[in-house]
């Protein structure tokens, strides 16, 4: 259901090392407390949807646990990206029975990093709820 936000990468031309680096950090957020089968289909999703290679889940398992400061994105990345980062950092938070507040504090760093204002990072959450409310209510009426 939340894996609809999760078909979008604003980055056309990534190499796999990036893709690799990126899924790792989505990883690391889904372990905060214990990866569900919901948030790995979800991870692999987005590799599917964006074409990357299969063996980039796999890879990115085996990285191991990666925070921000591990990771060597330009300030021009983090500008385009940051966004989308935070974004697919809930998403994946959320598919496993919404946020927990380990979830959120460690995001809520990461969005710091990322140059994500408080205001931004709210709305970003806001829509990651509200598309899954609109998903969730609709699911519920054509079920009637």
């Amino acid at each position: 259901m939340m894996t609809d936000f999760l078909t979008t990468y604003p980055v056309q031309e990534v190499t796999k090392q990036d893709t690799i680096t990126y899924i790792s950090l989505l990883i690391s957020i889904a372990e905060i407390d214990g990866m569900d089968q919901d948030e790995s289909d979800a991870i692999k999703k987005l590799i599917e949807n964006n074409k990357w290679e299969k063996d980039v889940f796999d890879l990115a398992l085996a990285k191991g646990n990666v925070s921000i400061e591990t990771l060597n994105f330009t300030q021009d990345f983090i500008e385009v990206v940051g966004p989308y980062v935070i974004r697919d950092l809930l998403v994946i938070a959320y598919i496993s029975n919404g946020f927990s507040n380990a979830e959120n504090e460690h995001i809520q760093l990461i969005s710091q990093k990322f140059g994500v204002s408080q205001e931004s990072y709210t709305r970003i959450k806001q829509a990651i709820n509200s598309q899954y409310e609109a998903i969730s209510n609709w699911s519920h009426a054509i079920s009637i």
